[in-house]
């Protein structure tokens, strides 16, 4: 059975999400919500979360996870909730740190976040027009769904699929 794999990238006000299966990124989205950190807005995110496991089938979820010196206090409650949903599904959890997420920068380049946005868009060409976007920013958007992409990407290139 090929597996289905949900990428998640997130901070406290952006969710980047991407499914894939068999080579073919089948989803993907990125949600911003700018209000003040607490109950409801930690229910948004897993409700979302949980409506993309159903309408997928999902059987594998890959976090991107910051360093550890820069995890907040929000970050760690949503990591715990989703190892909790991950394992009340029996969805195997992998995470993935930003370093190990680089090494899908493809060439001789510096292995930076455009670097590994570039790569990420050459695989899946439906992706270049979020990267002509971000490039164009000032203010950095799209790197969670980008993230997202990754931490999916990478875990389907470890198992062969």
């Amino acid at each position: 059975m090929t597996p289905t794999i949900l990428g998640i990238s997130f901070s406290t006000r952006m969710q980047g999400l991407a499914v894939i299966k068999s080579h073919y990124l089948i989803d993907y989205s990125l949600k911003l919500n700018k209000d003040k950190w607490g109950p409801q807005k930690r229910d948004l995110f897993l409700s979302s979360l949980a409506s993309c496991i159903k309408c997928h089938t999902i059987n594998t979820i890959c976090l991107s996870r910051p360093e550890p010196h820069q995890e907040i206090r929000e970050f760690k409650e949503l990591n715990v909730l989703i190892r909790s949903l991950a394992y009340q599904q029996k969805i195997r959890l992998v995470e993935y740190s930003p370093k190990q997420l680089l090494l899908l920068v493809t060439g001789t380049e510096k292995k930076t976040k455009k670097a590994l946005m570039r790569s990420l868009s050459e695989i899946y060409p439906e992706l270049v027009p979020q990267y002509e976007k971000e490039m164009s920013n000032r203010n950095k958007y799209y790197i969670k769904l980008f993230e997202a992409v990754a931490a999916a990407k990478l875990f389907s290139k470890e198992i062969g699929v």
